[in-house]
């Protein structure tokens, strides 16, 4: 699709998904909000106080913002979203930056995590917090028909001095946390 415009159709199943195992609450800063499918399901959550919606382009409910020009002046308790796939790893560095007193939530494809090429932005990122594995492959476009090809997670970030070991956990499983967490 033009201008990577795979909206998160399938948020109702992934919010929650991740929400079980990490708890969003707060308010919220989505950057990347295309038409607000991730919004809609954080303002359902009865812990989340407010959603800022920002995007490339604008949208009803959604402020004209660039990621490359946040700057992480909103005081959010929480960044979550699902990022375009091309400068993805630039643009999460931009927020992990901007926003370093915030948890972050970031829907990628589950092969995101392996390359050796991550290793500041994930393997010794002492505030990378673990991942979310979805069990079921996400739709992206409407309507469509047949199974998805890629297999995605959510991976999460806390905030600064972060001191808890990574989480793993699954969409439908039990949060799994490594030495000395829970098992």
């Amino acid at each position: 699709i033009e201008g990577e415009r795979y909206y998160t159709i399938e948020a109702d199943r992934l919010i929650p998904a991740a929400h079980r195992h990490v708890g969003f609450s707060g308010k919220i800063h989505e950057p990347a909000a295309g038409h607000r499918h991730i919004a809609i399901e954080l303002e359902k959550l009865s812990n989340v106080t407010s959603v800022f919606c920002s995007d490339i382009q604008a949208a009803p409910g959604v402020i004209q913002m660039p990621i490359e020009a946040i700057a992480g002046d909103l005081d959010v308790d929480w960044v979550v979203t699902n990022l375009p796939f091309a400068g993805q790893d630039d643009l999460m560095a931009h927020l992990l930056r901007v926003y370093p007193n915030a948890r972050h939530a970031y829907l990628v494809r589950a092969n995101y995590l392996a390359p050796a090429k991550r290793d500041g932005i994930i393997h010794s990122n002492p505030r990378f917090a673990g991942s979310i594995v979805i069990s079921k492959r996400p739709r992206w476009i409407e309507g469509s028909a047949g199974s998805p090809a890629v297999d995605y997670c959510w991976i999460v970030y806390d905030r600064e001095g972060r001191t808890a070991p990574p989480l793993l956990a699954f969409e439908n499983g039990p949060t799994v946390q490594f030495f000395g967490g829970n098992v």
